[in-house]
C-alpha cells in the first residue's frame, strides 16, 4: 500500500513540473515592451508598485551660438555652431534656415557630432531689413529658434580689400587676447598639479588645437573660420576654469595608488636588472670554466 502511495505522488510531482515548464515557455514568448516596463516586486516589507521608463539613447542638438554675434543687412557670412548634449552620435544632416528677409546662398552641412562635441555650418546670405528677431534653424526633423539682431550696413566701405585686412586684423587681436588666457590657465593647472590637485582628467588638448585652426584660419585669410576657432576656444576655456575651481586635492587613498604603481614600475625594473646580471655572471662563470679546461687539456 505504501508503494502505490509513493507511485501515486511521484505521478503528481512530475505533472506539476510538466505544467510550470510549459508555462514558463509559453511566458517566455510573450512581447516585451522596453518603453514602459511595470512590475510589482515582493518584498519582506510588504508589495510597492514600481514603474521603470526606459527611453532609448539619443542625439539632442542644441544652437550653442551665431559667430560674429554682429550681423547687418545686406551681403554677410556667419557661423552657427551646434553642441550634441545627448548620449548617441548624431550623424551628417542639412541645415535650413528661415528668417523675414533673409535670402540663403549656400549652407553647408552639419557633420557627424559625437556626445558631447561641437560643429559648426558656414552660412552665406543676404539680410534685408535691419531688425531683431529669432532665426529659426532647421535640422532633419527638429527645429531651433535663436534670437539675432541685425543692424544697418555700415555706408561709405567700398574696398572689400581694406575690409578684409580691418576684419584680420580684429580676429588678430582677438587671437592674442585668447592665448593670453589660454597661458594663464595653463599656468594655473601646472600650480594644481604641484600642490597634488586630482587635475588629471582636466585636459586643455582640445583648446590648444582650436587655437591653432584660429591661426592657420588667419595664415589663410578666412576671419569667419578664425571667429569660430576662438569661439570654441573661449567655451573650451571658460569649462576648465570652471573644473579647476571645484578641483579638489588628491585623496591619501589616491596617493597610496599612484605610489604602488610607481614602487610596482620600479621593483619590475630591479628585478629584471637582477635576473640579468644573474644570466650574466652565470655566463661568465662558464665562460671562466671553459677556458680552464681548455688549458688544462692543452697541457
Amino acid at each position: 500500500m505504501a508503494r502505490k502511495e509513493f507511485i501515486f505522488l511521484l505521478i503528481v510531482l512530475v505533472t506539476c513540473t510538466l505544467g510550470s515548464a510549459e508555462e514558463v515557455t509559453n511566458a517566455s514568448l510573450l512581447p516585451f515592451n522596453q518603453s514602459n516596463v511595470s512590475f510589482e516586486p515582493a518584498s519582506f516589507f510588504g508589495s510597492s508598485n514600481v514603474s521603470m521608463n526606459v527611453t532609448p539613447s539619443a542625439p539632442q542638438l542644441l544652437v550653442v551660438k551665431v559667430v560674429p554675434e554682429l550681423l547687418r543687412t545686406g551681403d554677410v557670412q556667419f557661423s552657427i555652431l551646434f553642441v550634441n548634449n545627448g548620449t548617441a552620435p548624431f550623424y551628417t544632416s542639412t541645415v535650413g534656415l528661415v528668417y523675414p528677409g533673409f535670402a540663403s546662398y549656400s549652407v553647408s552641412v552639419l557633420d557627424e557630432l559625437a556626445p558631447g562635441a561641437k560643429g559648426f555650418v558656414l552660412v552665406s546670405g543676404k539680410f534685408e531689413e535691419a531688425g531683431t528677431g529669432n532665426l529659426t534653424v532647421q535640422v532633419g526633423s527638429a527645429s531651433f529658434l535663436f534670437p539675432i539682431h541685425i543692424r544697418p550696413a555700415l555706408v561709405g566701405i567700398v574696398n572689400s580689400a581694406k575690409v578684409l585686412q580691418e576684419q584680420l586684423d580684429a580676429v588678430s587681436l582677438e587671437l592674442d587676447e585668447v592665448k593670453k588666457r589660454y597661458a594663464l590657465l595653463e599656468q594655473e593647472r601646472t600650480t594644481k598639479v604641484k600642490e597634488r590637485y586630482a587635475v588629471s582628467s582636466i585636459l586643455l588638448d582640445d583648446a590648444k588645437d582650436y587655437l591653432r585652426d584660429a591661426e592657420a584660419a588667419l595664415i589663410r585669410q578666412e576671419p569667419l573660420e578664425a571667429r569660430v576657432a576662438l569661439a570654441l576656444v573661449e567655451d573650451e576655456l571658460a569649462l576648465r576654469s570652471l573644473q579647476l575651481s571645484v578641483v579638489e586635492k588628491k585623496s591619501f587613498l589616491d596617493t597610496l595608488k599612484e605610489n604602488a604603481v610607481l614602487f610596482s614600475t620600479l621593483g619590475g625594473a630591479l628585478v629584471m636588472f637582477f635576473t640579468l646580471y644573474e644570466l650574466l655572471k652565470k655566463k661568465s662563470v662558464g665562460a671562466v670554466e671553459t677556458v680552464k679546461h681548455m688549458v688544462v687539456k692543452k697541457e
